[in-house]
């Protein structure tokens, strides 16, 4: 019996509120990613909040379900048929998230790649320890904050490298929204263009922050500028009391995947098929920097 749904949609992902008796629910619906998440919930019942998920997800065509779960829910999630993927310590106030999917789209279950993303993962790690050490940059090239009279030439500098991404970064209103709400944005400059960016996606309530959006024009690659930024923006996430970071990073391209695991991040699972970007979609490390992360 559902005792209340409303709808928003803002922006590219439609969100939806549903309180009922065992549960509520706050979740988005992203359509160009094809995925339902979980945004926010709290449960009486995990295996009840999981069948109305699974639901959902179906009723609007998306192909997989995303669910950053307490422990106490796994047990009820795993009977509904959700399959663990990775963990993020700290996740929720110090407490650990454990990243569950389901899979609504059975094909979206197996991915083509995993062999090829292994030896990448193996190759970065190695037997050497992670390097911690500052990054100079180059002369010519300046760090700071994005300003607003920057979004446009952000933009620019993403469309040149993605063929297609999960968020809308290649429209500069949604940049300027989500900039003036909860994004901090940072990136190098030569001659006053940005040509290498990233952000940190601030959750205030759950006291965590997604480092994502990491990007370098192919002609300032092997400098440290993606580096540089990481340990800029860990600077201004622990500055605002947000001591879990995390990371999703493309399985199949090693360079961030070695500048997280060089700067410490551990390395917590891998999401299959999760999100649209440079033309299909693909699997994502999960890497965790954290005071509750055992390396």
């Amino acid at each position: 019996m559902y005792s209340q749904q409303q709808v928003c949609h803002a922006g590219p992902m439609g969100t939806e509120k549903i309180l009922e008796e065992d549960f509520q629910i706050e979740i988005g619906l992203d359509f160009a990613n094809q995925r339902l998440k979980v945004l926010s919930y709290q449960a009486g019942d995990y295996f009840l909040l999981a069948e109305r998920i699974k639901e959902l997800a179906r009723e609007k065509k998306l192909g997989k379900v995303l669910f950053n779960s307490r422990k106490e829910g796994c047990p009820e999630l795993e009977r509904a048929g959700f399959v663990p993927e990775g963990t993020i310590p700290g996740f929720f106030n110090g407490k650990d998230a454990c990243c569950y999917s389901y899979f609504i789209d059975s094909a979206r279950f197996r991915s083509r790649h995993l062999e090829e993303e292994d030896g990448i993962l193996k190759e970065v790690t190695g037997n050497k320890a992670p390097v911690k050490s500052g990054v100079k940059l180059p002369s010519g090239y300046n760090l700071r904050e994005i300003r607003e009279d920057d979004v446009e030439g952000l933009v620019s500098l993403y469309r040149n490298i993605f063929a297609s991404y999960p968020s809308p970064l290649f429209n500069p209103g949604y940049i300027l929204d989500v900039m003036r709400q909860r994004v901090y944005f940072l990136a190098v400059f030569k001659n006053n263009v940005p040509v290498s960016a990233g952000s940190a996606e601030m959750d205030l309530i759950n006291r965590n922050a997604e480092i994502t959006d990491l990007a370098t024009h192919p002609g300032a690659r092997g400098m440290g500028l993606v580096t540089a930024i990481m340990k800029a923006l860990e600077t201004e996430m622990r500055e605002r009391k947000l001591n879990c970071l995390y990371s999703l990073s493309r399985a199949g391209v090693p360079g961030v995947n070695r500048a997280l695991y060089k700067l410490g991040y551990s390395y917590k699972g891998r999401l299959i098929n999760n999100c649209h970007i440079g033309g299909r979609f693909e699997d994502m490390n999960i890497w965790v920097k954290s005071s509750h992360c055992a390396n």
